[in-house]
């Protein structure tokens, strides 16, 4: 569900850096192949004395010349850092995104409710009252609670979503007419469904 879809984004998001990185590189490489045979040229050195494996004391060297600095090693740190900061904001995103649709959802739901209320029998309406009045009441308390909160759980928005799915189970979708308040419904619904790859009807 959202959790899948942001992961993917984020995956998605690595691999395009780490593609263009890989591209990076391999332009670094084949720099380096021309300025090995540009120098066996002059030196009268074979290209393949050039790019033969150094040795152990020669490569000994270089790892202690390339060795990365405390202030380097602090960029990495910050790097890394901004990544994960990059993934939560996404994440946070698309979850107050999620929550925002369901708010309006659900007032979409209680207008339909009452707009339903008017044409059904003193039982009927009691039933709607005491499904979806409490139901619809909890799902508020939820998303206020986040709101309130600032805090981003997937085991609060999964509560969430089930909840709004039991809520909408209780609809007799082939009975709802084709009335102002049951098509605007219908359309948060389906987009909702969409969005979020989730069955409310």
């Amino acid at each position: 569900m959202e959790n899948s879809a942001d992961s993917f984004e984020y995956i998605l998001h690595l691999t395009k850096l780490l593609s263009t990185e890989c591209r990076s590189t391999r332009q670094e490489t084949d720099h380096i192949e021309q300025l090995l045979k540009r120098l066996a040229k002059l030196t009268q050195v074979s290209y393949e004395d050039l790019s033969r494996e150094p040795s152990s004391e020669v490569r000994e060297k270089y790892e202690k010349l390339n060795e990365k600095s405390e202030e380097e090693k602090l960029v990495d740190e910050n790097l890394s850092l901004l990544y994960q900061i990059e993934h939560q904001e996404c994440m946070n995103r698309r979850i107050w995104g999620m929550i925002d649709q369901i708010d309006d959802l659900l007032a979409s739901i209680k207008k339909f409710v009452v707009e339903q209320k008017a044409h059904r029998s003193r039982n009927e309406r009691q039933f709607i009252e005491s499904i979806f009045g409490k139901r619809v009441a909890n799902l508020e308390a939820s998303i206020k609670d986040l709101s309130r909160n600032r805090e981003t759980s997937f085991q609060k928005i999964e509560l969430l979503i089930k909840e709004l799915q039991y809520i909408c189970s209780e609809i007799e979708w082939s009975k709802i007419p084709e009335s102002k308040y049951g098509q605007e419904l219908r359309q948060k619904l389906t987009s909702v469904e969409n969005k979020y790859d989730i069955k409310l009807k």
